[in-house]
């Protein structure tokens, strides 16, 4: 497994180097001299034309993260950037997304009194992580006090991760250029998880380390994920093997359902992910994990053309019931 870092989702580039020194001379030789280096250096070495001829996976390693303000306002270089991201990898980073870490940290203060306590709510994913899985429909269920606050809280964090999902959606609807326009996405709940990391037992490694990633995402479109700490992000794509990088919880991670690859005709990857931390103290880290599939996407859109030959059709219609009326 390759294995990724960087310390923040922004990874300027290098300093340019010191200039030499030159020699005594004139100053216009001087002045030639500093002219000619300096016109040699790049303006940018990592554009994007010096970023697609890197390895993919260490493209990664300078991997922005995507302002999401900037997608709101439909910008068009964001919006290629996450395209184009999403077709090599399988997946893109969000910055700016406005959850709030107060939030976040409010839900786990309720939630630590749940993973206390043995739970038909809590799923152990391996011998190191439980989750807690929320979804609208448990509302209905007539939870208990200290699940009722939980779930209210998570219900708040759903929220505001389904409306980025949603901005996200229409920017795949309107963009994907070989979607299916027949392709009917699965209409499946939304849910969110709530990850309780912990040391793994002595000698025993990371499952993401070991083994192919393998979560049930299929049923999805999107999933997003929030570390709530500086975490380790392993993921893969069907034509490439795990790899890793770090993120952290001013970052959104969002990878490619199935039904997005499928509708896309496989112009986006699919892609499966998991956050890991490395944990040195007994004290647990949490991530989220939104799966969801927008109805943004499940709209139909129709292209130009089509609406071009709709009108020609409509218009040939209404010249042929005037050409009728004219005869009677």
């Amino acid at each position: 497994m390759a294995h990724i870092r960087f310390k923040s989702r922004f990874c300027p580039a290098p300093p340019p180097p010191s200039p030499l020194i030159a020699s005594r001379s004139t100053s216009g030789v001087v002045e030639d001299s500093d002219d000619s280096f300096t016109n040699n250096i790049p303006e940018n070495p990592f554009s994007d034309e010096n970023f697609l001829k890197l390895p993919e996976d260490i493209q990664c390693l300078f991997m922005p993260g995507i302002d999401f303000n900037l997608l709101l306002s439909r910008d068009k270089y964001s919006i290629g950037c996450l395209l184009r991201s999403a077709s090599d990898f399988g997946m893109f980073r969000i910055s700016n997304h406005g959850i709030l870490a107060e939030d976040l940290e409010s839900t786990l203060e309720d939630s630590l009194r749940v993973f206390e306590s043995s739970s038909v709510f809590l799923h152990r994913v391996d011998d190191h992580r439980q989750e807690f899985v929320w979804r609208p429909s448990m509302q209905a269920l007539g939870l208990t006090r200290k699940y009722r606050r939980l779930s209210e809280k998570m219900e708040i964090v759903a929220s505001k991760l389904e409306l980025i999902a949603e901005e996200l959606g229409q920017i795949f609807s309107v963009n994907a250029k070989k979607q299916q326009y027949s392709h009917k996405f699965e209409a499946s709940e939304s849910t969110l998880g709530l990850c309780r990391h912990t040391r793994p037992l002595p000698g025993v490694k990371s499952s993401a380390h070991i083994h192919e990633i393998q979560q049930p995402q299929c049923k999805h479109a999107l999933i997003l994920h929030v570390p709530v700490d500086e975490a380790e992000f392993c993921y893969q794509t069907e034509q490439s093997p795990s790899s890793s990088f770090y993120t952290g919880p001013d970052s959104i991670v969002v990878t490619i359902g199935e039904q997005i690859a499928e509708w896309s005709n496989r112009e986006f990857k699919f892609a499966t992910g998991e956050v890991n931390f490395k944990l040195l103290e007994e004290k647990p880290s949490f991530s989220f994990e939104f799966k969801c599939s927008p109805s943004s996407l499940r709209r139909t859109i129709i292209s130009l053309h089509e609406q071009i030959g709709i009108l020609i059709i409509v218009a040939g219609l209404c010249k042929f019931l005037l050409f009728g009326l004219d005869l009677s």
